[in-house]
């Protein structure tokens, strides 16, 4: 069962919804009403006390309280920022009798109750952030409605519940359906934030801006999964995504048969290809796209806020890094390509991986404009993008003018993209480079649109080591990328704040 958290004022007045909030959580653990009402006793004497013996008179505070299911006891977690207290002293009270925690006038910490019906109890002094006490009760054995048991049990067998899915294009009047499923599948945590609005769903889907499949189980006539093609009019691509599948029927088959009516979608709308942003926290939306023939082409790293999948023991902590994965669906176009010289093998272990048939031609000395052109995108993950529309004289100090002020925004991460078919990129990686950039990959394209693609952190330190790959040439691209990193190889890119 998810963890739950309430907040109260330190008021006698507010402890009653802190305790219906435990009794609540434990009958649905399915403990019976005698653990649910010992715990509601619990917290009544520790809280009543905290508020008593714990602040100044007058001083108004939060108490929180997290009620979570770990290992079959029930944990429950008091946080407050009181007066501090001597665990050492707390320690020694647990050992004695109640008439001598009275008669002693101790700070009134209900332990002789708390001690009697709990099997654990902690006290941890957090310093400028409060104090923290923490309570372990084992569950009963005879509770029937342990919902985590019950999510472990719907983990393990989900196609056992659904038969072949039927996969279609996603009716109008189902997008409330889709918003729910994304919400189940993903808590609020999914990257693309409209899926969460059934009336942006049915309005992306009208202008095909968003190109919604569902797969249906014919036996509840339910919507159970969901993937979309999402058009790139840049690159002439589609993307393969905006997929989930509801927690019960994971196993089933849902995404891999939205996916192949996908592929075949995008190739009837005459589309050069698919690709996918696949997490790095774990590895299995990387296969999921390698059955399909998608292959590795960069890392943009730090580039979503976290990613939650319920279900899901394997979880993000940091902003999420993602590999760039790419089909396209006539790899033979011949292209050109200007690139940077230490940069050159990698750059040709990718084309060879994504079958691109590529010739190198050699860095020349191209007469640039006096005017750089360059377009910049901000997205709702803190990121920005600065696609090169023309190189120019000044191209590198307008770079160094958006990047200093995307910085002072506080936006997380920045991704530059320059054309591969130009002959300036080839002379202008280095110094951006020099501006604190570093290789990311290629994004290609269609319609001779390949762009090489570098990015930039603001302050972040990352650790390569916890990033997934499924393939080893995902783990080369990945270690490839670090070993870039002005973090990780010493640099730093104070030249943008200079």
């Amino acid at each position: 069962m998810q963890t739950i958290t309430l907040s109260i004022v330190n008021e006698l007045a507010a402890l009653p919804v802190l305790q219906a909030a435990a009794v609540a959580y434990c009958q649905a653990l399915g403990t019976g009403l005698t653990f649910a009402r010992q715990t509601e006793l619990v917290l009544e004497e520790i809280i009543t006390n905290i508020i008593k013996f714990e602040y100044l008179p007058g001083h108004r505070e939060q108490i929180e309280l997290a009620l979570a299911c770990e290992n079959g006891q029930l944990v429950l977690t008091i946080s407050f920022r009181g007066i501090p207290f001597d665990v050492t002293f707390l320690q020694q009270c647990e050992q004695v009798c109640l008439d001598q925690i009275v008669s002693g006038e101790s700070r009134g910490i209900g332990l002789h109750l708390v001690r009697q019906f709990s099997d654990q109890v902690r006290y941890c002094n957090l310093g400028k952030q409060g104090q923290q006490i923490t309570i372990l009760r084992t569950l009963p054995l005879t509770g029937t409605g342990d919902l985590q048991q019950a999510a472990t049990v719907q983990e393990t067998e989900p196609a056992s519940v659904i038969g072949k899915p039927l996969i279609r294009r996603m009716l109008p009047q189902e997008a409330a359906a889709v918003s729910k499923l994304a919400y189940f599948a993903y808590d609020y945590s999914y990257v693309y934030e409209h899926i969460y609005d059934p009336e942006q769903v049915r309005r992306l889907n009208a202008e095909e801006c968003l190109i919604s499949f569902v797969a249906i189980d014919s036996a509840q006539d339910e919507v159970v999964g969901h993937c979309a093609l999402v058009p790139d009019q840049r690159s002439g691509l589609f993307e393969l995504g905006v997929a989930f599948v509801n927690p019960l029927f994971r196993g089933g088959g849902c995404l891999n048969e939205l996916s192949e009516a996908l592929i075949t979608e995008a190739r009837q709308r005459a589309a050069a290809g698919v690709f996918v942003m696949a997490v790095t926290g774990h590895p299995y939306s990387q296969k999921a796209a390698g059955r399909y023939g998608l292959q590795e082409t960069a890392l943009l790293v730090s580039r979503f806020h976290p990613v939650t999948m319920l279900a899901l023991h394997e979880q993000a902590v940091a902003r999420e890094s993602v590999l760039f994965m790419v089909r396209l669906f006539d790899p033979s176009v011949s292209r050109t390509y200007y690139a940077p010289a230490h940069h050159r093998a990698i750059l040709q272990k990718i084309c060879e991986q994504s079958a691109l048939q590529v010739s190198w031609a050699p860095a020349g000395e191209p007469v640039l404009p006096q005017e750089a052109r360059l377009s910049t995108a901000c997205d709702h993950y803190q990121s920005g993008h600065i696609h090169l529309e023309q190189f120019g004289q000044d191209f590198l100090l307008q770079l160094k003018r958006i990047v200093r002020s995307w910085c002072l925004d506080r936006l997380e991460s920045i991704y530059l993209y320059l054309p591969l078919q130009e002959p300036a990129t080839a002379l202008m990686t280095g110094p951006c480079e020099e501006l604190g950039f570093f290789f990311a990959g290629i994004q290609p394209g269609g319609c001779g649109n390949d762009q090489l693609l570098l990015q930039y952190l603001n302050n972040q330190r990352i650790d390569y080591t916890a990033l997934a790959g499924a393939t080893p040439f995902g783990r080369e691209l990945i270690a490839y990328v670090g070993s870039c990193d002005p973090d990780r190889v010493g640099t730093a890119a104070a030249a943008v704040h200079g």
